[in-house]
């Protein structure tokens, strides 16, 4: 799962499990997951998602919500 942005500066993305437990966390600018928790695939299921990205004018925005893992 990959989130597209254009004429950014930073990214931040975290991936939650149902418990609320941190999976993923990536401040590389891609944002990118590739449905694994320590190099194990998860299970299927529902994940949520947050994002903050800083665009080219340096305002934050945030982004939320659930992603469907089908394998």
């Amino acid at each position: 799962w990959e989130p597209k942005f254009t004429s950014i500066l930073s990214l931040e993305l975290n991936i939650f499990n149902r418990w609320g437990e941190r999976i993923y966390n990536s401040a590389d600018n891609t944002g990118r997951w590739d449905g694994t928790y320590n190099g194990v695939d998860c299970q299927e299921g529902v994940y949520y998602y947050h994002i903050k990205v800083r665009d080219n004018r340096k305002k934050w925005h945030y982004y939320s919500g659930m992603i469907s893992l089908i394998r």
